[in-house]
């Protein structure tokens, strides 16, 4: 039976980069969640 490309892990170019700049800042970024609220975190720069 042929592997399911479907099953596979998708990453983004975008994610790769965020994670080669900072591990930590990606985690907050695209995996944590608030456990009170459940929502993910917005990483805001100043003007």
């Amino acid at each position: 039976m042929a592997p399911d490309k479907f099953s596979a892990v998708w990453v983004s170019h975008t994610s790769i980069s965020d994670f080669l700049q900072c591990p930590y800042a990606y985690y907050l970024k695209h995996v944590y969640k608030d456990p009170k609220t459940g929502h993910k975190m917005k990483i805001m720069s100043p003007p």
